[in-house]
Order: structure tokens, then C-alpha cells, then sequence
């Protein structure tokens, strides 16, 4: 319950102001690099392999949200994931935004979800709940963290294949 509240309050914080964003420029690189190391005990007890190509991407963001968006794709990715695949992480600058790109080998999202993925409560796996599987906020947040940098996250899905989630925020 507890954790619901934060996720709670922190989107009402992002929804109604974007001031409390500590912008400066930095790199996306840097701040994907930092702390991923701690993810790896989690790929390693799941038998996956995380690869990363950190290209730099300057940006003007708040690298304390930008990791939580981090965080819940990589999370995800590493939840969703089956033994021995894996996860690519990667940064780069393209038509002047700095990207981020988090891709798995899991079970893909069906198509009907896809418009849905961001809506805050939604689960696109039926069978998960509270108990099993968070309340269906981590990419509602990671949306309102992109919105709060003028920037967007997306996905890409293939059922039974793959899933690519990409934040885009501009470069500085």
C-alpha cells in the first residue's frame, strides 16, 4: 500500500509541476551507465544477459527522473524476460534528441494493449495483480517523466518475439 501512495503522489507531483524537475545538462549515457551494474545480480540469477552501447547523448534533463524511467524499462524487461535471453540497453542522439532504448526477448505485447500501456492502472497481463505484479503505474510514471521533459517514451512489440521501449528527450 505504501508504495502505491508514493507512485500515487509522485504522478500528482509531475502532472501539476514541472518546476520541481532539477534540469541540467547532462549525459544519457552517463545516467543510464550509473547503477545498472546493480541490475545485473537480478539478469544473472534469471540466466539473462544484459548488453549495453552507451553512445553519449547530451541532454537538459533531470537525471534523477531519467533513472526511474531506466529502472522500470530495465525492471520490466528483466521481470518479462525468460532464462537465457537478452536485454540490450543503449543511448544515442538522433535528430536532436538524446534516446534511450531498452529491448527484450520476452513474450511481446499483444498488439490491443499497446495503445493502452501508459494509461495509468492498466496491466496488460490480466493474471498480475498488486500481490504479483505491482499496480500499473511504472509506465504511467515513466510517461509522466517524458511529458515533464517535453520528451515522449514508446513501444514496439512483436507477440512472441520482442519488445523495444523508447524514451526520447532533447538535446541540449
Amino acid at each position: 500500500m505504501h508504495s502505491l501512495i508514493d507512485s500515487l503522489l509522485e504522478l500528482s507531483l509531475l502532472d501539476v509541476d514541472r518546476e520541481n524537475l532539477k534540469l541540467r545538462p547532462c549525459d544519457l549515457a552517463e545516467i543510464c551507465r550509473e547503477h545498472l551494474a546493480l541490475l545485473q545480480p537480478l539478469a544473472d540469477e534469471k540466466g539473462i544477459v544484459l548488453k549495453t552501447e552507451f553512445t553519449p547523448a547530451p541532454c537538459s534533463a533531470d537525471p534523477e527522473r531519467i533513472s526511474q524511467v531506466r529502472e522500470n524499462l530495465v525492471g520490466n524487461a528483466l521481470k518479462f524476460s525468460p532464462h537465457g535471453s537478452e536485454i540490450r540497453v543503449s543511448t544515442s542522439s538522433d535528430e536532436g534528441d538524446a534516446v534511450l532504448k531498452v529491448s527484450d526477448q520476452g513474450p511481446g505485447i499483444p498488439a490491443g494493449h499497446l495503445p493502452h500501456l501508459f494509461e495509468r492502472f492498466y496491466r496488460a497481463d490480466l493474471s498480475r495483480n498488486r500481490a504479483t505484479g505491482g499496480a500499473g503505474l511504472g509506465l504511467a510514471i515513466c510517461r509522466s517523466i517524458a511529458d515533464a521533459h517535453y520528451g515522449f517514451i514508446h513501444v514496439q512489440s512483436e507477440t512472441g518475439r520482442r519488445s523495444v521501449f523508447t524514451l526520447r528527450v532533447l538535446s541540449c
